[in-house]
């Protein structure tokens, strides 16, 4: 049994290894997805914005902040 311990240790390491990997990983897309989220709600404001009257400006500029902090929220909650 005494002749497999380097083995089993070398295996936990890798293990290990792949689970910080994987974490990793997860972290990056978190991050990818909050970033395109952001830049969707960037793009979906710019076209909107775009195709406005002078007058609805004060109303769409209402409704864009409060947009904003639900997709600040989210990103926010992804970086612990």
């Amino acid at each position: 049994m005494g002749s497999n311990e380097p083995l089993n240790s070398e295996l936990l390491s890798r293990v290990r290894e792949l689970e910080e990997q994987v974490r990793d990983h997860r972290r990056l897309q978190e991050s990818l997805e909050d970033r395109l989220r952001f830049e969707g709600l960037i793009t979906d404001l710019s076209a909107r914005f775009v195709s406005i009257t002078p007058d609805q400006v004060d109303g769409q500029m209402g409704q864009a902040l409060l947009e904003l902090p639900a997709c600040s929220s989210r990103t926010q909650g992804n970086e612990k």
